[in-house]
């Protein structure tokens, strides 16, 4: 069983208790008045809904996936200006 399948599986305080010790945050968003965070764990992502008022004492709704279509919400935030510079390409 792969580690998304196992986290999919797992209940709510397990998949927060991973999150906090292999999850790697990436960026956050705000939507439907809650605080969206994006974290990477392996080969799959972690949306963390939560209250803006109590973010981590109120999270509404953990979810997983693993398409990249569904890191469209998260891309206008990206910079990869730095990316791009001179040098920093592999030739």
């Amino acid at each position: 069983m792969s580690a998304y399948q196992i986290f999919k599986k797992t209940g709510f305080k397990s998949k927060i208790k991973i999150l906090n010790n292999h999850g790697i945050y990436l960026d956050s968003r705000h939507s439907y008045g809650c605080i969206v965070r994006l974290f990477a764990i392996q080969d799959f992502y972690i949306e963390v809904w939560s209250s803006r008022l109590l973010p981590w004492r109120n999270i509404v709704h953990v979810s997983c996936f693993q398409k990249c279509s569904k890191l469209a919400p998260y891309l206008d935030c990206i910079d990869i200006k730095n990316m791009l510079s001179p040098g920093s390409l592999h030739r």
